[in-house]
């Protein structure tokens, strides 16, 4: 990883990939909070995908520099103005992963249409060098999509997770869960310490497992020696 740090080549495939899906993932939340009844979105200025709304300084400058990982301005939400405050609040927080799935799944396709070319790019002329960059950021964009989707599904507060299991409990055990808030942070940012510290993610684990069943060997190979050269 650290000998890719300052890649130029590789912070022009990831970056532009990281933004938009961070920026589209948090659009999702602002954009199902108003259809669900809540203006709070739009009046902070967060129905949008323009990445500098939903710039974090500190997770989505760590996500653009390790490309590996990162996270956005929260979308604020008042949950107080929905018709049905614990059922609508889950829906507001699965929009985030659902379309970090859903893109996972269309960069997959894209990676796929353009891997036979780039194998074998001999007799592509000048479009050797754009094809090989969009199966960079097409695979990237399978990494990113799936990191992205399954970290915002740990039921650790502030992600989407806790308000998405939460949804599904009674009343009485809704209250108790709530009461892990406080701490959920401190879990949460001991994982990603914890991580970072012994080079392991907890989320690689489901992402390459997902990997392995979508891709055939020929392309989980052509995806490796991306990664490598990405990360």
């Amino acid at each position: 990883m650290s000998q890719n740090l300052f890649n130029f080549e590789a912070l022009i495939v990831t970056a532009p990939v990281f933004l938009f899906s961070l920026s589209i993932h948090e659009f999702m939340h602002a954009w199902m909070a108003t259809r669900l009844g809540d203006p709070t979105p739009g009046y902070h200025g967060r129905l949008t995908m323009n990445p500098f709304a939903h710039y974090d300084p500190i997770g989505t400058s760590m996500g653009l520099f390790f490309r590996t990982f990162g996270w956005a301005k929260p979308v604020p939400v008042n949950a107080s103005v929905f018709r049905w405050p614990k059922r609508d609040m889950m829906l507001t927080a699965v929009g985030g992963p659902a379309i970090n799935f859903a893109l996972a799944m269309c960069f997959a396709l894209a990676f796929k249409a353009l891997h036979p070319y780039m194998v074998d790019s001999g007799e592509l002329g000048w479009l050797r060098r754009p094809v090989e960059l969009i199966g960079k950021m097409s695979a990237y964009g399978v990494f990113i999509n799936l990191t992205l989707g399954l970290f915002n599904l740990i039921p650790l507060y502030p992600l989407d997770g806790h308000h998405i299991w939460r949804g599904f409990l009674s009343f009485k055990a809704a209250l108790a869960y709530d009461k892990t808030k406080q701490a959920g942070g401190y879990v949460l940012m001991g994982i990603i310490l914890v991580s970072f510290a012994a080079g392991i993610s907890v989320i690689r684990i489901p992402a390459f497992f997902i990997i392995n069943l979508v891709f055939t060997n020929s392309e989980k190979e052509g995806l490796g020696k991306i990664f490598e050269q990405l990360f």
